[in-house]
This record gives structure tokens, sequence and C-alpha cells, in this order.
């Protein structure tokens, strides 16, 4: 599954995203706000992207998908729809810091919710 919006693709993370996982979640919000391990290792990155997120997708209940810039294929942030009950989901997300106060968030939430 892939969605695109004026600025973004939104895609399911992949092996080659490890680095970027692990960089992104070095912040400090990232690591207080969301359930990621503290510290946040590059094993952890490999472990999300390789096995936890697809498993998530194979299950049919966890739908997590990178977001990145069009102009630069920059990580923008993590986007998650997790089945709470049938028809109704929860959205979820981290920003990267570096991508934060630009919009890209609520972009990659209404081509979610979309």
């Amino acid at each position: 599954m892939t969605l695109e919006t004026g600025r973004l693709v939104l895609r399911p993370f992949g092996p080659d995203d490890a680095d970027a996982v692990y960089d992104a979640c070095q912040d400090e919000d990232i690591q207080f706000y969301t359930p990621v391990p503290v510290p946040f290792t590059r094993q952890d990155a490999e472990k999300r992207v390789r096995e936890e997120w697809p498993q998530g997708w194979a299950r049919d209940d966890d739908y997590i998908l990178g977001a990145f810039r069009k102009d630069t294929s920059a990580l923008v942030g993590s986007y998650c729809l997790t089945r709470v009950s049938r028809g109704v989901y929860e959205l979820g997300y981290w920003a990267v810091k570096e991508q934060r106060g630009r919009g890209y968030t609520v972009e990659a939430a209404r081509a979610l919710c979309d």
C-alpha cells in the first residue's frame, strides 16, 4: 500500500529504512511520548522494520507507514493505524524532529484517514 499527497509518499517501512528510523528515535521527545525502548538501539530499529511492523500488516490489525518527502526522500515520520475494534482505528504517529512544524503530520494523517 502506498499513498501520495502533494509533498509526501506514505509506504510501509522496509529494511533500507532502519538507519532513518534509528536516527529519528534518538530524539528525546519520541522516546518520552512513544513506546520505544530507551535507549533505542540500531537493533531495535532493525527489528521494527524487518519483523514487528511487517507482522502488523500480516495480522491485518496494525498498519505502520513511513512518510517520506517527495523532494528529498527524507523520513518525515511514522504513522500507524491500529485496529481497536471492527471499523474503528486509532491513529498514532511520531514526527522526525527536523521535519516538525511544516504541516507534514497533518498532511499524512489526512491521507490515512481519507
